[in-house]
């Protein structure tokens, strides 16, 4: 059989490509639609176990605090979109369109909020607004001091706006860098006026990254934890709303029944997108030209002030988080020390430990996700076999986008925690029980909560690859898993360390999911700093925020420098003869 299967080379090949096809699709299947049935059917019984049917959804949606909890997260999610969107589009406009300076310090200035937990910016509303903030107590009486209603609908919404706006800033990049000059010479040869140029070529060519920036910053505001719990006050929303019945009042068919409500819009979203997705057309032909920025010293100046502005509000916001964690007593003794470490181990907490289970967990998510998910991309892409098993994973590796992370974490609690399932009269031992309470679980909701960028990065990096590579192989009897170690994964190895580097930096920064699942001795930093701003240790709380900064920064000059070496020595290959 073996000397059969070398001789006709597909033989082997086929079936180890099937098997790992199988062993994908089963997978998929236990970490997401298995939770989310699970849901769904907790939903329908009490607490008893007893089936209730639609009562759950009845007894919530006919509560007097129902609309007003569903109004705050929806006004606050739309208005802070619009936000994101519009100051997006122009921040990515100057970066991309005007001859404005410094251009690297702005992007790298923009994106530093993805490095933090969205608590985070939370944190630095309280440093700047709250009763004893900066700006409220005017730098300590130098200057008369201003206040804003921190606590509730604009504290929430400011926060949110920074969490959110390094997502619509990539985005309308992207989107931006892909234009036709040859649009703007013939407008240009009509007569039309720079306006007439904005309105009828820019905005027609940028709308679907503007709907895109628009539905992802508007799911990540819906969905939030960290920002409502921080400042939220009495201003109830939704994911906090979870986080009361389950953890609080231990509530789990109302906890349930409140998730799939939360789902609901993200997913209307989610749909939403897909279908504007599949309108798109090619912006950008073949026979396009790039875009060549003209001069215009009025537009630079504009749009140079407009990005100091927002860089300087960035940082700002982060920079009164690292000097509130250096402060040794605020506001009453801001003398420079690192006293809130000391003090977070004296309230019988462990700094160490908890940092080494943040590392290792992000790190193995990271890695293990970085396999897996560029597996299933490479099947799904470059491989022929089981294309109905293809389509599956396909769909299954996009769908946790429209599935917020308090949601899985909610899911995976009566999946992973149930003993036994009952089916026809006849009970099954859940064998994945044994994952509860153990870093594993943490590893996968995080694989899966950050599954989808992943996987359109690892995708978007194996469409590039000529499909000759497949047909070469077979002619000549390689294998395919060959193919893959010795051409494809050293080519698309910069994609992979851009999709380690993703899962590492969100699996330490998040906070919705892992506060669900964590057991006491793998407790996370982040939801550690979540437990320290509850309790009014803020200024401990800040000071995990900036280790976690500081933790994401290495990690990523890591990465740039790894992936330059990567590239010197790529270029090398190529180069040579």
């Amino acid at each position: 059989m073996k000397r059969l299967c070398n001789r006709w080379g597909g033989c082997c090949d086929n079936k180890g490509v099937l098997a790992l096809l199988i062993i994908l699709t089963i997978w998929l299947f236990v970490v997401i639609l298995f939770p989310l049935v699970e849901l769904l059917l907790r939903s329908l019984h009490d607490e008893n176990g007893v089936w209730i049917g639609l009562r759950n959804f009845y007894i919530f949606l006919s509560t007097p605090s129902f609309f007003s909890t569903f109004g705050n997260t929806l006004s606050v999610s739309l208005l802070t979109a619009l936000m994101s969107t519009v100051v997006g589009f122009f921040f990515a406009y100057g970066l991309t369109r005007t001859n404005i300076v410094g251009k690297g310090f702005f992007k790298t200035i923009a994106l530093a909020p993805l490095f933090t937990p969205s608590i985070m910016h939370g944190i630095a509303l309280i440093y700047l607004f709250g009763n004893q903030g900066l700006i409220t107590t005017g730098f300590f009486g130098v200057f008369s001091g201003i206040k804003i209603p921190l606590y509730g609908f604009w504290g929430i919404l400011i926060a949110e706006f920074f969490y959110v706006f390094p997502k619509a800033v990539i985005i309308m990049t992207m989107t931006l860098l892909m234009a036709d000059m040859r649009l703007y010479d013939v407008a240009k040869t009509l007569g039309a006026g720079k306006i007439k140029e904005f309105f009828f070529i820019t905005l027609p060519e940028v709308r679907f990254g503007i709907m895109s920036a628009f539905f992802v910053t508007f799911t990540l505001v819906f969905t939030d934890f960290g920002v409502p719990k921080a400042i939220g006050g009495q201003f109830n929303v939704l994911a906090v709303d979870i986080y009361k019945k389950v953890i609080g009042e231990q509530n789990f068919s109302m906890g349930a029944t409140i998730s799939l409500i939360l789902l609901f819009p993200t997913f209307l979203m989610f749909l939403v997108d897909r279908i504007v997705s599949k309108k798109k057309t090619s912006v950008v032909s073949s026979r396009a030209k790039p875009y060549k920025i003209k001069s215009n010293r009025f537009r630079d100046a504009v749009f140079l002030f407009g990005n100091l502005s927002i860089s300087f509000a960035v940082i700002v916001m982060l920079g009164v988080v690292v000097f509130a964690s250096l402060v040794k007593s605020w506001p009453y003794d801001i003398s420079v020390s690192f006293k809130n470490f000391a003090t977070f181990n004296s309230v019988g907490n462990d700094v160490v430990q908890t940092f080494s289970n943040s590392i290792k967990m992000a790190f193995l998510s990271a890695g293990i996700g970085s396999v897996v998910i560029f597996l299933a991309a490479w099947i799904v892409e470059r491989q022929k076999t089981a294309p109905i098993l293809r389509k599956i994973i396909g769909s299954l590796s996009l769908f946790p986008t429209a599935i917020p992370g308090t949601v899985i974490g909610v899911a995976f609690i009566f999946f992973f925690n149930r003993q036994e399932f009952h089916l026809f009269g006849f009970s099954f031992f859940n064998s994945f029980s044994c994952l509860y309470g153990t870093i594993a679980i943490l590893v996968i909701v995080n694989i899966v909560h950050f599954m989808p960028v992943s996987f359109l990065t690892a995708t978007t990096a194996l469409k590039k690859l000529d499909k000759e590579f497949e047909e070469v192989a077979h002619s000549l009897g390689v294998s395919s898993w060959k193919l893959f170690r010795s051409v494809i994964l050293p080519i698309t190895l910069p994609a992979l360390l851009e999709m380690f580097s993703y899962l590492f930096v969100s699996s330490i920064t998040t906070i919705s999911a892992l506060i669900f699942l964590y057991a006491p001795p793998f407790k996370p930093l982040a939801v550690e700093l979540v437990d320290m701003e509850d309790a009014g240790n803020t200024s401990i709380a800040a000071s995990l925020s900036v280790l976690i900064l500081l933790t994401n920064v290495v990690v990523r000059i890591l990465y740039l420098f790894i992936s330059k070496q990567i590239r010197k020595h790529s270029k090398k290959w190529l180069l040579e003869d």
